[in-house]
């Protein structure tokens, strides 16, 4: 996995940036820094991610059950359709966010993150069948409060979001669900030094203004660097996870 298990390098050594290199700049760094956009612009073919158009969505967060229970499994297949989409959930979430930043500062970027993350998500799970989210027990959107199966992982994440410099904690589990057995994988998200300028302590009062108007009830303030943020979710039902095989 490219992301996971890259060598932790200087950011503006890999970007080729200068020490006066601007908001802009600085934002690619620590995203380069932190694993969270890959090195170099080539193209990497991923695995099949693509089930039966016909595949249905998995069930959404409030439909699971109080009484789930997760179980980790090992299913190599699966984890790289899973760290394939969190990647390109990441990375499409995390440029927009740097042309946000450099076109009208952190302001722009609050503005930016509500309407893109969701758009990005929602795309992301059509075309593969499962179900692409983010989830956080401090959450700026309610939507993206974490269901069960989540609740229940959260204490490992929470404890040790980086499992090592560069390498976030993940974790695939299976579960049953309303609709059947699923699989679910879980990356970590740490707060980073620019996630700072707006779920940080000391946020500045434009930003907050505009987390206001965006997120009246948010929740996803007060964090230090190397917290955990929340989670990348990806959702599996039995029939994308598995489309070889019948109902």
């Amino acid at each position: 996995m490219a992301i996971l298990e890259q060598p932790l390098m200087c950011a503006r050594e890999r970007c080729g940036l200068r020490p006066r290199c601007g908001a802009a700049g600085a934002l690619l760094g620590v995203l380069l820094l932190f694993g969270w956009l890959p090195a170099q612009a080539e193209v990497i073919e991923p695995p099949p991610l693509s089930p039966p158009a016909s595949a249905p969505l998995a069930a959404r967060p409030e439909s699971v059950g109080s009484s789930a229970a997760a179980e980790p499994v090992t299913d190599p297949a699966m984890l790289e359709r899973s760290r394939h989409l969190a990647d390109t959930f990441m990375g499409e979430l995390q440029a927009a966010l740097g042309e946000a930043v450099a076109k009208a500062g952190l302001v722009g970027a609050v503005a930016v993150c509500r309407e893109r993350a969701p758009a990005i998500a929602e795309r992301l799970s059509r075309a593969s069948g499962a179900l692409v989210s983010r989830q956080a027990r401090r959450n700026r959107n309610p939507d993206a409060a974490p269901d069960a199966v989540t609740l229940g992982l959260l204490p490992a994440f929470e404890a040790e979001p980086l499992v090592a410099p560069g390498r976030p904690r993940e974790q695939l589990v299976a579960y049953t669900g309303p609709t059947g057995r699923h699989l679910r994988y879980l990356r970590a998200i740490p707060t980073g030094p620019m996630c700072l300028g707006c779920h940080g302590t000391q946020i500045d009062p434009a930003v907050q203004a505009a987390i206001g108007t965006h997120y009246p009830q948010d929740r996803a303030t007060g964090f230090a660097e190397g917290d955990l943020r929340g989670v990348f979710a990806i959702d599996w039902p039995a029939v994308a996870a598995h489309p070889e095989q019948p109902e």
